[in-house]
C-alpha cells in the first residue's frame, strides 16, 4: 500500500500514534492541516506490538517457534504464514491448498506441521526451505466429519492429533505410520497438549463433551493409557495448558471458567471466573502467570499462586483468541478473525474497576441537537448496559453510567430537542431521564414503561413533556421535570409501534399493530381522529413544519399523507422499491424525503414526482432537511439536493460526503485517511465535518475535517 498511498500512510501513522510516542513528538509539526480535530489517542502505545495482516480468511491457529523468532499462523485460506516476530515482516508462505485448522512446530524447530479442516490430513513442512516434506493421511471415522483440530509433538518424531471426531491419532513422522488411534472422547476434541517434562509423559485432551482427560504415555511400549478424567466444566472445554513443571493443568471453556487441576492426583484445585467464554490458555515460562483469551479486546493475566486476576493486556482490536506465550514469555500471540496480533507482556496493566469492557455492541451513537454532547449506548456480552457522554470537541469522556440489565437488546437513547435531557431505555422495564446541563448525567426521574416499546418514545418540541408506553397499548405523557403524569392515552387494541409530536406540540401521532394511526390532542388527551390502514404500519411518522400534515408508511410499499385536522387522506406515494422506514418533510413543505432499504428518495409534493434519489452503502437511521432545504442530513453525512432544473429521478446520486470503506475514510469518493487496524470499525456516525468512530472496546474516536481542503 505504501507504493500507492505513501502520504496517507504517513499521515495515518502520525494521527493515530500515542501522544507521548517518539513518532508523535518528533513530527507533530507535520500533522495534516486539513484535519481540524485529531482523535484523542492514548498517551502511550497499547499492549499490541504488531498486527499481522495478510490472510484472506479466518485464522484458526498460531504457534511460536522454539526460539521465539518465528510465529506461524494457519488459516482457512489454505496457507501457513511465517512471520518474523521482531520486525513483523512476512518471511514465508506455505500453501497447502486445503483449509487449515491447526499448526505446531517440532521441538528442534526444523519442521512445522499443519492440520486440515474436514480431512484426516497433516502436512509436514521443512521450515528452512519451505518444502512440503510429506503428507500424513489417516482414516475417517464413520458417521463423523473429521478435522485435525489440534497438533502436539511429543518429541521430534512422535506427533499427536486431536480430532473433531473425538479420536486421538498418534503418528510416527519419520515413517509416516500411525502408531495408535484412541477413541478418546464422545465429542469434538478442542485441544491436545503434552506435559513439558523431558519425556512428555502426560497428554491432556480437552473436549466439547465437557471433560478433560489426562493420558499416560509409555515411550517403551509406544502406548497411551487413560490416567484421569477431569470433570467439572458445565459446558464445552475449549483449551488446556500444562504449567512448566507439569504439576498443574489449566482448562478453559464455554462455561466462562478456567479450572486448575493437580495432574498427579487428577484433583480440582481452583476455579477462575470469567465474564466470557474462554478459548485460549498459556502459561508463562516461570509458571506464575496464566494468560487467557476470549473474543474480546483483552488478554487476562492470572496469578497462579494466588489464583487471582492481576493484570490485563488491552488493545482496540477485537476477537482475541488462541493466546500463546513466546518461549521467553516477553510476548503473547493471538489470532483475531483474519489478523494475528503480537502482544508485549511488559505493558500489562493492573486491572481497574472502571476499565472498558472487552467487547461491546453499540445500540446507539448520536450527537445532541446542538452538537455539544455525544452519547454512546452499548451492551457487553456479560449483559452490562452502559451509557457514556463525550465532549465531541476534545474527545474527553465526561460521564459513564453502567449496570446489568435483563434486555436482550441494547436499548435506545433519545436527546430532548433543547439538548438538555437524555432518555434511556437501556435497562429493565424503566425509562431514565437524565439532566445534561452540567455536562454529565444527573438522574432527573425514572418512569415505568412496557418492556417491548423501545422505539415508542418521544420528547415534545419544547422538551417539557415526554411520551412513552406504560403497557403494550397505553401511551402516557409525563412532565420531564419530575415525571408527574400529564395525560393517559388509551384506545389502541394492539402493540404501539411509534409515537411522534407535531412541530407545534399540539398533536401526538401513534401507530400500532392494530393497523390504526391515532392523532391525539396533547392538551386535553382527546382523540382527534383515527386513521385505519389495510396493512401494518412501518417506520416513523413525519409531520409537516406547519403541523397540518402527517406522513406514514405501510408494509404495502405505500407512503400516505393525511390531514391532521380531519384525518382525511390527501394523497398517496407508491414506494415500489421498498419499505418506507425514516421520513422527513422539508421546511418549505414542498418535499418529502424517505429512506427505503439503502436508498434515500426525494419526492416533490408539488408535482407529485420523484425528484432525486441516493443509493448509500450504510445503514442510515436518521434523515433531516437542512434549514435552507438545500441538503438532507443523515448520520453518515449530507446529501446535496440539486436544483429543480437539474434534478433527474432517473439518475441515482452517490454523494454522501463521508464513507468508510474497509480501511479508508473517504470524502466524496476520494480516499483521504488510512485507518490502522485498531481504528477500523463498522460503527460510525457523521455530523457536519465531524466523524465519530465507535471501537470494539467502547472507546470513541472523533475526527474533524476541513471540507474545503484539497487533501493533498
Amino acid at each position: 500500500m505504501a507504493d500507492h498511498a505513501p502520504l496517507q500512510l504517513y499521515y495515518s501513522g502520525l494521527i493515530f500514534a500515542p501522544k507521548s510516542s517518539v513518532v508523535r513528538r518528533s513530527f507533530e509539526r507535520e500533522l495534516p492541516i486539513w484535519m481540524t480535530q485529531l482523535p484523542r489517542v492514548q498517551d502511550d502505545w497499547s499492549a499490541v506490538l504488531q498486527t499481522l495482516n495478510g490472510h484472506s480468511r479466518g485464522v484458526r491457529a498460531v504457534a511460536f517457534s522454539p526460539d521465539g523468532l518465528i510465529l506461524a499462523s494457519a488459516s482457512f485460506d489454505g496457507t501457513v504464514r511465517l512471520w518474523d516476530t521482531l520486525t513483523g515482516t512476512l518471511r514465508q508462505i506455505l500453501n497447502s491448498q486445503r483449509t487449515l485448522q491447526s499448526v505446531a512446530f517440532s521441538p528442534n524447530g526444523l519442521l512445522l506441521v499443519s492440520g486440515c479442516d474436514r480431512a484426516v490430513q497433516i502436512h509436514i513442512w521443512e521450515i528452512k526451505s519451505g518444502i512440503l516434506q510429506q503428507t500424513l493421511q489417516g482414516p475417517c471415522r464413520e458417521g463423523w466429519v473429521s478435522s485435525v483440530n489440534s497438533l502436539a509433538f511429543a518429541d521430534n518424531r512422535i506427533l499427536v492429533a486431536g480430532m473433531s471426531d473425538g479420536r486421538i491419532i498418534i503418528w510416527d513422522t519419520a515413517t509416516g505410520n500411525i502408531q495408535d488411534i484412541i477413541d478418546a472422547h464422545s465429542d469434538i476434541i478442542s485441544q491436545v497438549a503434552f506435559s513439558p517434562d523431558a519425556c512428555h509423559s502426560m497428554l491432556a485432551s480437552a473436549s466439547t463433551d465437557k471433560t478433560v482427560r489426562l493420558w499416560d504415555r509409555d515411550t517403551t511400549k509406544k502406548t497411551v493409557t487413560l490416567k484421569h478424567t477431569l470433570e467439572g466444566h458445565l459446558e464445552a472445554v475449549e483449551s488446556v495448558a500444562f504449567s512448566p513443571d507439569g504439576m498443574l493443568l489449566a482448562s478453559g471453556g464455554a462455561d466462562k471458567t478456567v479450572r486448575l487441576w493437580d495432574t498427579v492426583h487428577g484433583t480440582f484445585i481452583s476455579k477462575l471466573c470469567h465474564s466470557f467464554e474462554v478459548d485460549g490458555l498459556s502459561f508463562s515460562a516461570d509458571g506464575q502467570t496464566l494468560a487467557s483469551s476470549f473474543s474480546g479486546t483483552e488478554v487476562n493475566l492470572w496469578d497462579t499462586v494466588q489464583c487471582s486476576l492481576e493484570y490485563t493486556l488491552r488493545g482496540d482490536l477485537h476477537g482475541v483468541q488462541s493466546v500463546v506465550f513466546s518461549p521467553d514469555s516477553r510476548m503473547l500471540a493471538s489470532r483475531s478473525h483474519s489478523d494475528v496480533q503480537i502482544w508485549e507482556t511488559s505493558r500489562a496493566e493492573r486491572l481497574q474497576p472502571d476499565h472498558f469492557e472487552s467487547i461491546v455492541m453499540f445500540g446507539f451513537l448520536g450527537f445532541s441537537p446542538d452538537g455539544q454532547i455525544f452519547a454512546s449506548g452499548w451492551m457487553s456480552p456479560s449483559g452490562r448496559r452502559t451509557i457514556q457522554l463525550w465532549d465531541p470537541t476534545t474527545g474527553d469522556l465526561r460521564w459513564t453510567y453502567s449496570r446489568i440489565g435483563i434486555q436482550s437488546s441494547a436499548g435506545e437513547l433519545i436527546f430532548s430537542p433543547n439538548s438538555q435531557m437524555l432518555a434511556s431505555s437501556m435497562c429493565d422495564e424503566t425509562i431514565e431521564l437524565w439532566d445534561l446541563r452540567t455536562g454529565t448525567g444527573i438522574l432527573q426521574t425514572t418512569l415505568n414503561r412496557h418492556f417491548n416499546t423501545d422505539n415508542a418514545m418521544a420528547f415534545s418540541p419544547d422538551s417539557l413533556t415526554f411520551a412513552y408506553c406504560t403497557s403494550t397499548t397505553t401511551i402516557v405523557l409525563s412532565y420531564t421535570a419530575n415525571g408527574a403524569l400529564h395525560l393517559t392515552l388509551e384506545g389502541h387494541s394492539q402493540r404501539v409501534l411509534s409515537v411522534a409530536f407535531s412541530p407545534n406540540g399540539q398533536t401526538l401521532g401513534s401507530t400500532s399493530d392494530d393497523k390504526t394511526l391515532r392523532l391525539w390532542d396533547t392538551t386535553t388527551g382527546a382523540l382527534k381522529s383515527i386513521i385505519k390502514y389495510h396493512s401494518k404500519f412501518r417506520g416513523s411518522l413525519a409531520f409537516s413544519p406547519s403541523s397540518d400534515i402527517v406522513a406514514s408508511s405501510s408494509s404495502g410499499n405505500k407512503i400516505q399523507l393525511w390531514d391532521v385536522g380531519s384525518g382525511a387522506l390527501k394523497y398517496t406515494i407508491d414506494g415500489k422499491c421498498g419499505f418506507g422506514d425514516e421520513k422527513a418533510m422539508s421546511h418549505n413543505g414542498r418535499m418529502l424525503a424517505w429512506l427505503t432499504d439503502n436508498t434515500v428518495r426525494l419526492w416533490d409534493l408539488g408535482t407529485d414526482t420523484l425528484r432525486q434519489s441516493w443509493t448509500v452503502n450504510q445503514l442510515v437511521r436518521f434523515i433531516e432537511f437542512s434549514p435552507d432545504d438545500t441538503s438532507i442530513a443523515t448520520d453518515f453525512g449530507s446529501l446535496d439536493i440539486e436544483s429543480e432544473s437539474h434534478a433527474s429521478s432517473a439518475r441515482p446520486n452517490q454523494n454522501l460526503e463521508f464513507s468508510i470503506e474497509a480501511e479508508w475514510i473517504t470524502l466524496k469518493g476520494k480516499r483521504v485517511l488510512f485507518l490502522p487496524p485498531e481504528a477500523r470499525t463498522d460503527t460510525w456516525i457523521v455530523r457536519g465535518r465531524r466523524v465519530a468512530l465507535g471501537l470494539a472496546s467502547g472507546r470513541i474516536y472523533f475526527l474533524e475535517f476541513d471540507l474545503q481542503s484539497s487533501y493533498q
